[in-house]
């Protein structure tokens, strides 16, 4: 019977995986790219670094992620939610030190193709309200740890372009560091529910 479920585990993540397309990683920062990206990039990887060693939780990424928490449950992670959270946590306080912004980006919620990441930007470039509506290439970045497991630095218009099947729609949402009871710095949105909607949609493009 154990032999079973795990045979079924594997056949179920492999049909995810295929289903879901693979993901290859992000582009290089460029040498022209904003220098306050390294900090956050290494801010990001110190966060994922965190979260593979916990004692409490085992991290999981992409379907096969969602797959492991969906079916087994237990201390597994791996939701692109839970990803987001966690990243979001991670880098908040870097990101406020560099003078830049950060917040919550989702791809067709509500839907069966619904991801969940972090947005990172200089607010002295481009306003929160304006994110979505700038013109490409737009000064933004996406923190995506749920396709590969990696800290894995997008920017905004190539990690939309780049998503299968491609978006049909994309919003801001709140998000806040779940340890302290409210806002915590300029830089987070009012409390709310993790993954709550604070700009309306957009078609991506």
């Amino acid at each position: 019977m154990v032999a079973w479920v795990r045979w079924s585990l594997l056949a179920a993540s492999a049909v995810a995986a295929l289903l879901g397309g693979c993901y290859g990683p992000p582009p290089a920062l460029r040498a022209d790219d904003p220098p306050q990206l390294v900090a956050i990039q290494d801010a990001f990887s110190s966060a994922v670094r965190r979260a593979r060693a916990a004692d409490d939780a085992s991290w999981r990424s992409g379907w096969h992620g969602n797959m492991m928490v969906n079916v087994v449950g237990g201390p597994n992670r791996g939701l692109c939610w839970q990803w987001q959270q966690m990243v979001y946590e991670g880098v908040v306080e870097t990101v406020g030190r560099l003078g830049w912004d950060a917040t919550g980006v989702a791809l067709d919620a509500g839907t069966a193709n619904e991801h969940h990441a972090v947005l990172v930007w200089d607010p002295k470039r481009v306003e929160r309200s304006n994110l979505l509506t700038t013109p490409r290439p737009r000064p933004v970045w996406v923190l995506d740890g749920w396709r590969r497991g990696e800290p894995d630095l997008w920017p905004l218009d190539a990690w939309i372009d780049s998503t299968v099947p491609f978006p049909a729609r994309i919003e801001l949402e709140k998000l806040w560091v779940r340890s302290r009871p409210g806002p915590v710095s300029p830089l987070v949105d009012a409390p709310g529910p993790a993954a709550g909607p604070s700009a309306g949609g957009f078609t991506p493009r």
